[in-house]
Parts: structure tokens; sequence; C-alpha cells
């Protein structure tokens, strides 16, 4: 007698190309290559330094080292960033929330550099003129104004500084630009120069001219030095901060007081500062024994416009070219 076939057919057993474990080795393996090829302290500089961002092997990396090691935070500090340069906005939140959960606040300054770059991505897609826009835009100013209060990198510093002047958020340029001229010393003439510009703009004449003080103060030749000190004067003088204007004269004057063009001008300050007290002195400078500008008779004493010594003040403008 035979045997009866089954009717039910016996379950197909699905064919998997790796076991579960092989793959579970495989994803500790790149993980711990990535963690070897890129020190932990410059993983960050090393993937994304510069304004790189990750081609999608690199992120497929990323990401299944970040499935097999959620809490390494500096892996979901790269993802996340990436996500957020990239237009991923909700999975950089995401991640950014795991960030901001993490004990003791180390995250802090890496999450708001992060909401930085969303708000960026944010404003720049909004419609310009949108109430969304505006919105978009406040937001990221306010979170530069947070950032003014933390320690940055350098590479960090030039990318808000940057972000800062595109939202127009000058007073933070400002700050960061500063922050670059002291910690970025090899490069200070730039970043000072960077923040003179962008203070002047903002009609900052006072934080302008305190950047090109310090660069005169860091010049090296005399030419460059009287340029500096001069069109730091003069931009105070052009926010009508004459008695400012003379003071700071003094104070960063130095062997540049005994400098003829420099004495022409500061003549000029004074007067139209209304201090003619002050202008005798740089005229005594400049008529002075030696001096390349010489008057006769008398050579002493105060100012008065309409006496002989103001006949003698304005023949030397003149002679000078004033």
């Amino acid at each position: 007698m035979s045997a009866k076939k089954s009717n039910s057919a016996a379950p197909i057993e699905r064919e998997r190309l790796l076991p579960p474990w092989v793959l579970l080795i495989f994803l500790v393996v790149v993980g711990t290559g990535l963690a070897l090829i890129f020190p932990r302290e410059t993983l960050r500089e090393r993937l994304l330094g510069q304004g790189r961002t990750l081609d999608a092997l690199a992120v497929a990396y990323l990401e299944a080292w970040y499935r097999v090691a959620p809490d390494d935070a500096d892996f979901v500090e790269v993802l996340a960033e990436q996500y957020a340069r990239t237009g991923h906005l909700e999975q950089a939140e995401a991640l950014l929330a795991r960030m901001a959960s993490r004990p003791g606040g180390q995250m802090a300054g890496p999450v708001l550099r992060i909401r930085i770059t969303i708000a960026r991505q944010r404003a720049n897609a909004a419609p310009p003129g949108t109430p969304a826009r505006e919105s978009d835009m406040r937001q990221l100013r306010e979170l530069l104004q947070a950032a003014t209060a933390r320690q940055w990198a350098v590479a960090e510093l030039q990318q808000l500084a940057t972000v800062a002047r595109e939202a127009g958020a000058q007073e933070e340029a400002v700050a960061f630009y500063r922050a670059l001229a002291q910690k970025d010393t090899a490069h200070a003439d730039y970043w000072n120069r960077s923040l003179a510009t962008t203070a002047l703009a903002s009609g900052n004449y006072r934080e302008a001219a305190a950047a090109l003080f310090e660069a005169q103060a860091r010049a090296t030749s005399i030419d460059q030095q009287r340029s500096l000190y001069l069109e730091a004067l003069r931009t105070l003088q052009s926010g009508n901060l004459l008695d400012e204007a003379l003071v700071q004269a003094e104070r960063h004057g130095g062997a540049l007081l005994d400098d003829p063009e420099v004495l022409r001008y500061l003549t000029r300050l004074a007067l139209a500062a209304n201090r003619p007290d002050i202008a005798s002195r740089y005229v005594e400078r400049l008529i002075r024994p030696g001096s390349q500008v010489q008057v006769p008779g008398e050579t002493t004493g105060a100012i008065f416009l309409d006496g002989q010594r103001g006949l003698l003040l304005r023949q030397v403008l003149a002679d000078a070219g004033a």
C-alpha cells in the first residue's frame, strides 16, 4: 500500500546571503575601521571640515555604526550635522534630541552649532518676504546671539561669522571676527580688517576703529602704521566722534605724532572738534625747528583764528595743502 502524499507543502525557508552574526561582525569591523582611520578627537574635522559633505557610502557607514552603537556621541554628532547640511532636517532633529538628552551638557556646543545649520537651511528655503522667512531668520539670529557666549574652534568661528553676515546679524559677526583675531593670531590682520569692515557697515564706528588700531599695533612698517592709524581716526570722525578721536590719537600715536602728514591731519581734526588749544600743540610740533614745515614769527602760545597765529595756522595749512 503506497504512502499518501501530503496535501500541504512544507514552508520554504528564505535564503539568506549572510547570517545575522556575520552581518553584526561586519558592522563592528566597519565602525572600528572608521574609528581607527579618523581619531575621535578629530573625527568631525576630518569628515566635515572646511564645509565638506560625505558621499553616500560614508553616510551608510555612519548609519551602520549608529545602529550598532547609538550612544557613540562622536558619530551621532557627525551624522546629525551631515543630515542638517544635506537638508534631511527631520533626521537631524531626531538625532539632536538624543544629543541634547545626554547628561552634563557636554553636547551643548555641537547641538547649538547644528541647530544653527538647520535654521539656516530653513531660512534659505523659505520664499523671501514671507512670514515664514522672517520667523526663520529671527530664530537664526537668536541662535547666533547665543553662540557668541560660547568658545569655538577657529574653523567653527569662520563658519559662524559667515552665517552671521549672511543673516544680517552684524553684531554677532563682529563678535566672531573679534574671537578669530584673538585665537587665530597668524591671520589676525585679516580678521581685524574683516571686523572693521563689518562693524563699519553696521554703524559701529568705535568697534571698527578699535580693530584698525589693533592692526596698527601689529603692523611692521611705518607706512602701514600711519595708514591704519589715520584710517582709524577717520572712522571715528565719520561717526562724529571727534572728541574721542582726539583721545585715541594721543593714545595710539606714539612716534607718529612727529610725522608731518599725521600732524596736518590732527590739526584739522582738532579744529573740526572746536579745540584750538589742541590744534595749537600739533602746529607747534609741525613748525618747530627741524620740521618739514616752517613759518616765521612767534612759535608759541595758543591759536586765535582771528589773530596773528590764526593767520600763521592758515598759512601752514595752505602750504601743506590742507
